[in-house]
């Protein structure tokens, strides 16, 4: 508890010494600006994951789409295994896609040009294998707690009311809601559809008003708190707090400060001033601003 006192005691000072300044040069990165004292700043890096900024970890790795041309029974791991070597490459990934495709993931974009390049140098295998680049995606919006006496074909028919095109909505996924059976549908929406029913925000359906908003497709472990990866495929065995970074679940924290593991490791790695004292979940938290303009730069809106 006496560390716990001392960032409390440095906090009321920092806010005080920012009362008697300007409203103008007062901000929240003046905080982050000021060195924390040494005992302080020792516990955190205790309590600190030593792991990377999930900002630093996970990137959009460059990836190449083959498909089969005019056998789709074509085995195309075959096919590549006698003229190309695959650990010529730096692969993070392969797995199969719709239509006996394949998506290559790889570490590097040189890798990935080199790859592409060769197969296309190779007559008998870019005679019978596609090469595209992964496409964006359209952007999803999620309806929220609808009853689930309620049938798609039902929700589908309020939504097309307020659609340009009236063809039916992909439900990518639903999940249950905290409420009783209730569900959230997430659908995929074409740009021209998104934007109108970005702007509804609520849709009636059997008179009543559901929540309508934009979800992303953000992955976020609620063990560690990095990004790229949910709880249950996290390779690490001690827990980090999403309020103050400690190393216990964040439902049994009894703090009552915040300090964001992910924008203090980032800091203490790249030598920048994010702000830190907020929770990791924050949706205004640096590193998940990070992630949601990389994220929107895969949509096309």
């Amino acid at each position: 508890m006496e560390i716990i006192n001392q960032l409390e005691v440095f906090l009321t000072q920092l806010l005080q010494q920012c009362q008697h300044e300007s409203p103008s040069s007062c901000h929240c990165n003046h905080w982050d600006q000021v060195p924390l004292p040494q005992s302080i700043s020792y516990h955190i890096d205790q309590i600190v994951n030593p792991i990377p900024s999930s900002s630093q970890s996970v990137s959009k790795k460059p990836a190449l789409l083959l498909h089969p041309g005019h056998d789709s029974s074509l085995d195309i791991p075959v096919i590549l295994s006698e003229a190309i070597t695959s650990s010529d490459y730096d692969i993070h990934n392969i797995r199969t896609i719709s239509k006996s495709g394949f998506v290559i993931t790889l570490n590097y974009e040189n890798d990935k040009i080199k790859l592409s390049t060769t197969i296309q140098k190779i007559p008998d295998i870019s005679s019978k294998v596609t090469i595209k680049n992964p496409g964006k995606r359209h952007p999803s919006m999620i309806l929220y707690n609808v009853p689930s006496n309620i049938s798609d074909e039902e929700i589908q028919s309020h939504l097309q009311a307020f659609q340009t095109n009236q063809c039916p909505l992909k439900i990518r996924f639903q999940f249950k809601c905290r409420l009783t059976n209730t569900r959230n549908l997430v659908f995929e929406t074409p740009a021209a559809e998104f934007q109108k029913l970005k702007n509804i925000k609520k849709v009636p359906i059997k008179w009543k008003m559901y929540n309508l908003s934009e979800f992303h497709h953000i992955k976020r472990c609620n063990f560690c708190q990095s990004f790229g990866h949910t709880t249950k495929d996290c390779r690490y065995n001690i827990p980090s707090c999403a309020n103050c970074a400690g190393h216990h679940q964040t439902k049994e924290c009894a703090f009552d400060f915040h300090l964001c593991v992910n924008c203090y490791t980032q800091n203490s790695l790249n030598s920048s001033e994010s702000a830190i004292f907020h929770s990791a979940k924050d949706f205004n938290c640096p590193c998940f601003q990070e992630e949601l303009a990389r994220f929107r730069k895969s949509k096309d809106y």
